[in-house]
């Protein structure tokens, strides 16, 4: 039951789940082709399409009809993720071993199974409000207990609290954040200007790698000294910005713009078709290609292997996370940083706003020192 990309009709990479003949399921690409109409991004779309083939296989197994999917069911598919789905990942890892030779997880992780509840509830929504499914939402109930029906999901939805009848406790993440001097020392390692701009970028902007990649010579404002985020739908290599929003980055540190203003007069190519910031130097087939996802983040784990500092958790995004943490620990406010990140919810921000596990330690510490200093004094 594989998911498969096409190209939309207005441009773009889209999704599509076939069943195991090759058939397109109806439904389920009506509804993904919906979550393109409302926005969502293509790797939501992607992520959603194989959250989906659960549900498949759950209906399949029991002898099910979309339509027959009832609240009693929503608690026999947890189970079904919990066990029958975890032991088919297991059975895949097993056959496509990583490369790392670590062992596949047990299950499906919690993160995991929340995201598939969540896909499967906007599911059967879209199926209700596009009138396909009649009953009450399987998935979903208001927060008196009472069954939410096709009327409680239209105009009047958002005045009445609704939750989901079977939620999974998930694992808060907590930022992971380079130590400034492994940044400095990956930074030291480049040897392009264009490849110092981009990360900078990221590290003392707190920009998202896609944010940066689709950058345009526009979006660049020397004398204000400030770069500007535009929405970005439609680009060619399915990039999107995560936030809905513009914003303006302000750059007043040393060595971003001008590692930025450098690039682009000294090293980006001349002759682009594209006003991107960003572009394949060198000769070869590539040439004046925008840079891809793909390349920075290859480009960041060989230098991070090369200089002994890869984690498995250390990606590109790691730098916005030491933006982030950075600029909060010297005194940046929640609200202003939660501007700067792009961040829609600030619930998103307060994972920068925790106590620092080092903070916690020296905080014990003096906690003993002053303890045994009035143990000495008594």
């Amino acid at each position: 039951m594989p998911v498969v990309a096409h190209e939309e009709p207005g441009g773009g990479r889209g999704w599509r789940l076939v069943d195991d003949h090759g058939e397109p399921v109806t439904l389920v690409n009506e509804y993904l082709s919906y979550l393109s109409d409302v926005g969502r991004s293509p790797n939501t779309i992607r992520a959603y399409a194989y959250d989906m083939q659960y549900l498949l296989r759950f209906l399949e197994k029991e002898k099910l009809l979309f339509q027959d999917f009832r609240p009693k069911h929503s608690v026999t598919f947890l189970k079904y993720l919990r066990e029958d789905a975890s032991k088919a990942a297991r059975a895949s890892k097993r056959e496509e071993k990583a490369p790392s030779g670590r062992q596949s997880p047990m299950r499906l992780s919690d993160a995991t199974v929340a995201r598939v509840l969540a896909a499967v509830a906007s599911f059967y929504e879209f199926l209700i409000v596009s009138e396909l499914y009649g009953d009450e939402h399987p998935m979903l109930t208001t927060e008196g207990g009472k069954p939410v029906r096709p009327r409680a999901l239209g105009a009047n939805s958002r005045q009445v609290p609704i939750r989901r009848r079977v939620r999974v406790k998930t694992p808060e993440r907590l930022p992971r954040p380079m130590a400034r001097s492994d940044v400095e020392a990956f930074l030291d390692s480049l040897t392009t200007l264009r490849d110092r701009a981009i990360f900078l970028l990221c590290v003392n902007g707190g920009l998202r790698p896609a944010e940066v990649l689709t950058l345009r010579l526009s979006n660049i404002h020397y004398g204000l000294r400030r770069v500007s985020i535009t929405v970005q739908n439609q680009d060619p290599r399915g990039l999107r910005t995560k936030s809905r929003e513009e914003r303006i980055i302000d750059l007043h540190d040393a060595d971003t713009l001008k590692a930025l203003s450098d690039y682009v007069m000294h090293e980006r190519p001349t002759g682009a078709p594209t006003d991107l910031v960003f572009l394949v130097g060198r000769q070869g087939s590539r040439r004046l290609e925008p840079v891809s996802y793909w390349a920075i983040n290859r480009l960041f784990t060989r230098r991070l292997t090369a200089l002994g500092l890869r984690t498995p958790w250390t990606t590109p995004h790691a730098l916005r996370h030491t933006h982030a943490t950075e600029l909060y620990a010297h005194g940046m406010r929640d609200m202003t940083l939660q501007k700067r990140l792009g961040h829609k919810s600030p619930q998103s921000t307060k994972i920068y706003t925790r106590v620092a596990d080092h903070t916690v330690k020296d905080d014990y510490v003096a906690a003993l020192q002053h303890m045994s200093e009035q143990e000495k004094q008594a």
